[in-house]
């Protein structure tokens, strides 16, 4: 399909569903009432839902949630050493996406060789 057949169907397919996705956002955020899964994490966790979150709560929630990224993130760098078995055993799956390429020896200039 070409870009401008893309760009069509995205504006025809938000132009069809903009109504019935409006009102059901709208529904959502204005609804007084939690729903059972909602309470009940609420009850697990022993939180308020109608109390509202002063700043430095929030402040703490922000910074530990991104705390907890950065962290698993660099525990996911770190332990890619151990996945590399999961790669080579899908090796036969997709072969060009794991193909390895090693670099070059030597970066610079080749040496010269002396003559005889």
């Amino acid at each position: 399909m070409s870009p401008a057949g893309q760009v069509l169907l995205v504006v025809g397919v938000l132009a069809v569903l903009h109504v019935p996705l409006g009102n059901y956002l709208a529904r959502v955020y204005t609804a007084s009432a939690h729903g059972r899964v909602e309470m009940l994490i609420f009850r697990l966790g022993r939180i308020d839902p109608d109390a509202d979150q002063r700043w430095p709560v929030y402040l703490t929630s922000l910074l530990a949630f991104s705390a907890v990224g950065v962290g698993g993130l660099y525990l996911l760098l770190r332990l890619q050493a151990v996945f590399v078995v999961v790669t080579a055993a899908a090796m036969w799956f997709m072969p060009a996406l794991t193909r390895v390429v090693r670099p070059r020896r030597s970066c610079g200039p080749r040496p010269r060789t002396p003559r005889r």
